[in-house]
Formats: C-alpha cells, structure tokens, sequence
C-alpha cells in the first residue's frame, strides 16, 4: 500500500469534490445522514455505555460512508441499505478500530484534565471562564490531532485492502503526515466555507427574519454540509491512494 503525495491545491479541492458527490445523489444523501444521526441518537441515549458504544460502531460508519461516497461518484446514486456498509466488510477489524479508538479518546481527554486541572462541575467567571475554555479545548486538540490522522484512512485501509489494524492505522497516521499541506488547506477551506453559511445564517435571520434564531437555521445547513464533509473524505482517499473512480 504506497500513499502518494498530493499538493495543497488539491486538500482544497477535496472540498469542492465532497460536494459534487453529495450533489450526485442528493436525496439518498440526506436519506443516510438522518437516518445515521437516528442512530446516534438512540445509542447516545443507552445508560452508562451509550458513547463507548458510538466510538466502537465509528469505523464501521466511516467505511460505510466512504461506500456511500463512492457510489455516488461512479453510478450517481445511493441507497438506505449502504449505511451498514462498513458492518458487513470485516466487521472484527472495525470493532478493534473502534475499541483503540475509545481508548485514543479517552487517554486525550484524561491527559487534558490532568494538565489542566479541569474538574467536571468546576465553573469559571467572565473573560477567565473564556480563557481556560480555550485552552483546554486547544490541548485536547493537539491530543486528539494524532489520533484523527491516525483513523482517517484506517478503516477504509482495513475494509477495502485487507489490512491489519496495527499497519492500517501506521499508513493513515504517515500519509496524513505526508500530505499534511494538503490537509491544512483542507482544513482552512472547510472552515471558511462553515464560518461563510453560518455568518449566511445569521444574516438571513436578521434582514429576513427578525426575531427567529439564527441557529433554527443549523439544520438546513447541516443536511447540506455534513454530507459533504462526508463525501470529502473519500475525495482524500482517492486522491492519496490513488484509487480511480
């Protein structure tokens, strides 16, 4: 399995392309994304183990999701069933991804209350409340960050490539690293695009609709940017791994 690596215009371009698979098939995208935030909601709410149990089903997601994205590119069309995808290809490596994923989540958010001091019911005033919300989210980023490069390739690595786990998440981790120019202008074009629909949002509200909150708004947006962020994941793949629609 060789990674290869791809210039920063094209991490800005996986943008652009994450959108034109959801507009491939636009109505079996929202079909999947509501019917997956079901889910989520359902085993959120199960007592005790219900994010233990949304950590451990995540790969499998990402997979189906990328099977999702590439049938969108190649036949223009998706079905509800494809959401279990990643469930029916080699759903042993999936819970093993999953239950290492867990334990990435929890070490980061440990290790950011430990260098912290961040106690859960410990409350702050004013500007110093702002403050040391910042810097604990910032931590827990630069945490977290390994482990996203980390999965961003391995499920899919494991599903499609017959891979093992350990070696799955090794290449993600080092491709993501090696194309890191191309992920950070990935990353700042997603975030302008979310920072424009949001003040789009607020605007809106605000000429056309006064009086309505500008976040009753979120779901129109959500059903067309998360598809899209989902379907540009696919787009890094198939450009760092050189797969050919």
């Amino acid at each position: 399995m060789q990674a290869r690596v791809v210039g920063a215009a094209e991490g800005a371009r996986w943008v652009l392309r994450g959108w034109r698979i959801f507009r491939a098939a636009p109505v079996g995208w929202v079909a999947i994304v509501m019917a997956y935030l079901l889910v989520i909601l359902i085993a959120s709410a199960i007592p005790g183990v219900g994010i233990a149990v949304i950590a451990l089903a995540t790969p499998a997601f990402s997979v189906s999701f990328m099977a999702v994205a590439r049938s969108a590119s190649t036949a223009g069309s998706v079905q509800l069933p494809q959401l279990f995808e990643g469930f029916r290809q080699g759903l042993r490596a999936q819970l093993l991804l999953g239950a290492v994923y867990f334990a990435c989540i929890v070490a980061a958010i440990g290790l950011t209350a430990l260098a912290t001091g961040t106690r859960p019911g410990a409350e702050a005033e004013g500007s110093e409340a702002g403050a040391e919300a910042a810097s604990v989210f910032a931590l827990f980023f630069l945490l977290y960050l390994p482990t996203v490069m980390a999965f961003w390739f391995a499920p899919v690595l494991a599903a499609w490539h017959s891979i093992g786990t350990a070696k799955a998440l090794f290449f993600s981790f080092f491709a993501c690293l090696m194309n890191w120019r191309a992920f950070l202008a990935y990353g700042v074009v997603l975030a302008g695009v979310i920072f424009a629909l949001s003040a789009a949002a607020v605007l809106t509200a605000r000429l056309f609709l006064p009086g309505m909150d500008a976040t009753r708004l979120a779901l129109p947006m959500l059903i067309v940017v998360y598809p899209t962020v989902l379907a540009s994941y696919y787009a890094s793949y198939r450009d760092v791994f050189a797969e050919t629609p």
